[in-house]
């Protein structure tokens, strides 16, 4: 999940790691290596990576900016995540087919990726076809 400026990485982890590694990383999307040459997109380099790597990490540290944008993306992801209803065409699983789905598949073109909605190893016009049949018009 991104607000534009953080970008939150929930990992599925073993139980055996439960405690012992965080499953988040959080990002500050311009503090990367490189970000301003890549406008601040898909930028999650470990350097930017905001918490610690062990298992106390649940944002009590970052600044109060960036712990507000960390608690927000976290309400927002889990909420996203116990709905557990799949949309299909949504690559970047934001429950939204959009714009920003068509612009992953143009990423990710000839290619695998999450993407890849028809399984067939590569993101394709099929896989575009699929973003384009979940369109979610806007209110």
């Amino acid at each position: 999940m991104t607000d534009g400026r953080c970008k939150l990485i929930i990992k599925d982890l073993p139980s055996c790691t439960e405690g012992k590694v965080c499953p988040y990383e959080f990002h500050d999307l311009f503090a990367a290596p490189f970000a301003e040459a890549l406008g601040g997109r898909d930028i999650d380099h470990p350097i930017a990576n905001l918490l610690p790597g062990d298992g106390t990490c649940d944002g009590s540290d970052l600044p109060p900016e960036a712990a507000a944008a960390f608690a927000s993306l976290d309400d927002y992801a889990q909420n996203l995540l116990a709905s557990g209803t799949p949309v299909p065409g949504d690559g970047n699983l934001d429950r939204i087919v959009d714009a920003a789905d068509v612009a992953g598949i143009v990423q990710w073109w000839g290619g695998p990726s999450v993407y890849d909605f028809d399984h067939d190893g590569m993101t394709d016009g099929a896989d575009l076809a699929a973003v384009l049949m979940g369109w979610t018009p806007r209110p």
